[in-house]
């Protein structure tokens, strides 16, 4: 699993610390409908390099993978 979590929270919480908190523009109403959901802000994640993370994978595999996750 790409995303492996133990409950939707901490799912969530591991997909930002990869990909980073998504901007407003990027997910129309989806800040807000976690904040109704969960009584809570997402937190402001920077994200990592997913390259990185896949060290060692080929090209094409990061790529798709990239472009699977915009």
């Amino acid at each position: 699993d790409l995303f492996p979590g133990d409950g939707q929270l901490n799912q969530i919480m591991r997909i930002l610390n990869v990909l980073g908190t998504p901007s407003e523009d990027e997910c129309k109403g989806l800040l807000e409908k976690f904040k109704q959901n969960y009584n809570m802000e997402l937190p402001n994640c920077k994200g990592c390099n997913l390259v990185e993370m896949m060290n060692g994978a080929d090209d094409l595999l990061i790529d798709l993978v990239l472009r699977m996750l915009r």
